[in-house]
């Protein structure tokens, strides 16, 4: 619950702090804002991104626990308090790292002015600071596909593929009268279900956008 209300509070704070102005680029010309809050969408965008990612290689952590060993209790459904102030910690800690890694854009968020001619200029807000050169942009661009999406992604395919191979090999050996364990094995395999469907849609939502910042950036 806890980890899904983190999810949950990370998409709010994106849609109401962050797509609001950031979406005004389709309708105006220039970034209308000023610069605290092309700082702050920038910075509240990274860290909305990264809670969300973060939380779900946590939630798919926990489902390998709940299922692959469930008399743990350090999982999210293990029960007791402990359980529960583990839930809570990494919850935590989930924020505290999201905002770490959000803080090179509060350094280089400005507002970019692009000159068309002696008449024309564009500005809008950008999240690399000039004076430290298109090698910077590119390693932040590249940095954030391997934190913000392929490193989380390949650390949630290793948790589903072991647990993938557990619910296969119970399936074998679990005796035909222990139908109470044949519940729990269907019960948890919906949650899991469930958090894969998550990491499925977020996988398919966030690729384009990474594949275009480095096709931009490396071309």
């Amino acid at each position: 619950m806890f980890y899904i209300l983190s999810l949950a509070l990370a998409d709010l704070l994106l849609i109401v702090t962050t797509v609001p102005f950031t979406s005004i680029i389709y309708t105006l010309d220039s970034w209308p804002w000023g610069s605290l809050l092309c700082t702050s969408s920038e910075f509240i965008k990274d860290v909305s991104i990264g809670v969300s990612v973060f939380t779900l290689v946590a939630l798919s952590g926990d489902r390998f626990f709940a299922i692959v060993d469930p008399l743990r209790k350090f999982h999210a459904h293990g029960g007791g308090r402990r359980a529960t102030r583990m839930t809570i910690t990494t919850a935590v800690l989930i924020w505290l790292l999201a905002i770490a890694f959000a803080v090179p854009a509060i350094v280089g968020s400005h507002i970019k002015t692009v000159v068309v001619n002696k008449d024309v200029s564009f500005y809008f807000c950008y999240p690399f600071p000039d004076e430290w050169g298109s090698q910077y942009a590119r390693g932040m661009v590249l940095g954030k596909f391997l934190v913000y999406y392929a490193v989380p992604l390949f650390i949630i395919g290793i948790f589903y593929a072991l647990i993938a191979r557990h619910l296969i090999h119970s399936a074998k050996h679990v005796p035909g009268e222990m139908q109470g364990t044949v519940r729990q094995i269907k019960a948890r395999r919906k949650v899991a279900i469930t958090v894969l469907a998550f990491v499925v849609i977020f996988g398919i939502c966030f690729l384009p956008s990474h594949l275009f910042m480095l096709w931009f950036y490396y071309k």
